[in-house]
């Protein structure tokens, strides 16, 4: 019986640890990545536009637009990493930031309304400009007071708010008093009084005709002149 020979071929080590890395290799390739996936994935990052995408031995190619300009990314085809990143174009930016609208008389009036408190009538409203910043003089009238407001023209931010003190109300003197009581009743002035009757200041005055025979006792409020009674003696 002829006997067979077995001869085994001995592998470096290093030699066996380089072909079981190509083994590994070649039968664990990972799964490359959708064109499709790479285009989304590019459009989240940058908000782009893609508009070309093509596959190389060294990954994807992509051209793609922002708002700010064009673009040429190399992707890696497995991981999705963006190998380099190039600006290829610089748009210019032609379209300014749009300006704001001024604001109306009638946004400006309501402005005025919710600013102000009390009875208030606008008598003015003018738009001017200083420095080339446009704003609203506007002039009113409340509770007897006159008052002015400035207002930026774009914002609406009130600049100035002005409102005068109201004056100290006077009261008549006696010649004003005397005037007021010989319309009411004509003759010569007997007697004039200040007083103050139930909180309130008035002037009593008695009028004398001698023609007539008819005197009158007139009374008047002292701040506003208001006649308030008129009593006649035979």
């Amino acid at each position: 019986m002829t006997g067979k020979t077995i001869r085994l071929i001995l592998i470096p080590a290093a030699a066996a640890a380089a072909l079981a890395a190509l083994l590994f290799l070649f039968f664990q390739q990972e799964e490359q990545l959708e064109g499709s996936a790479v285009i989304e994935a590019l459009e989240n990052r940058y908000q782009a536009d893609v508009s070309n995408l093509y596959l190389e031995a060294d990954g994807y190619h992509a051209s793609f637009s922002t708002a700010s300009g064009e673009y040429e990314a190399l992707v890696d085809p497995v991981s999705g990493e963006v190998l380099s990143l190039e600006q290829t174009r610089v748009l210019e930016e032609t379209d300014e930031a749009a300006s704001p609208d001024m604001l109306t008389e009638e946004e400006v009036r309501a402005i005025t309304e919710e600013t102000v408190s009390g009875d208030m009538d606008i008598t003015a409203v003018d738009l001017h400009e200083e420095g080339g910043t446009p704003y609203y003089d506007v002039a009113f009238q409340v509770d007897s007071r006159s008052g002015r407001l400035e207002i930026d023209a774009f914002s609406g931010a009130v600049d100035l708010f002005t409102l005068e003190e109201e004056a100290a109300l006077e009261p008549l003197t006696e010649d004003e008093a005397i005037e007021i009581a010989l319309q009411e009743h004509e003759g010569d002035v007997d007697d004039i009084d200040l007083e103050e009757e139930d909180g309130r200041l008035i002037f009593e005055i008695e009028v004398e005709n001698d023609e007539t025979g008819v005197d009158a006792d007139i009374i008047i409020d002292a701040y506003t002149g208001e006649v308030l009674s008129v009593i006649y003696d035979d």
